[in-house]
């Protein structure tokens, strides 16, 4: 849901670019329209957890995402397409945009979330002790243990341009 209000406000900001090529449509042959769309598809949490075997579901649901965010555009760019009386024709260039504007922000991140890109290592959990007050003071100890991390879905926004006539 927060992946298709984002992609409708990215639309919705881009329909004063498309008001413009539509009024220049009698300059040339060559017009198009550009639409934002995007996917989120859920890793498939593996049996076992490995580093390997969560790789292998993460690129799985990579090769999801991709289709279904340009087929998104795609629906995207023909609402306005039909909106500005034109034919939506071929796709002429798709790019990948960041899903987040000031840097990744999900726990379990797609690349990994320890050292060299890895899904599994040492987790450090830092160890609270209660007052008689009440209080839980800053820890002095951390507790380790190995853990991996799935992360929960693979999101993708792109920006697609299709031909227009």
């Amino acid at each position: 849901m927060k992946l298709r209000l984002i992609a409708v406000m990215l639309v919705c900001s881009a329909l004063g670019f498309l008001a413009a090529a539509s009024a220049s449509a009698a300059d040339g042959p060559s017009q198009t329209v550009s639409a934002v769309g995007g996917a989120a598809v859920k890793v498939v949490r593996p049996a076992h957890k490995s580093d390997a075997s969560i790789r292998k579901a993460v690129d799985a649901a990579r090769e999801k995402v991709y289709p279904a965010a340009v087929a998104s555009a795609r629906q995207e760019a023909q609402r306005l397409a039909s909106a500005l009386g034109v034919q939506l024709g071929a796709l002429q260039t798709v790019a990948e945009q960041s899903n987040f504007p000031f840097g990744p922000s999900n726990v379990a991140g797609l690349d990994g979330t320890f050292p060299n890109g890895k899904f599994c290592g040492t987790v450090r959990v830092a160890v609270f002790k209660q007052t008689k007050d009440g209080r839980r003071p800053i820890p002095g100890k951390f507790r380790k243990h190995f853990g991996c991390r799935v992360p929960p879905s693979v999101t993708l926004t792109v920006t697609a341009t299709f031909l227009v006539s």
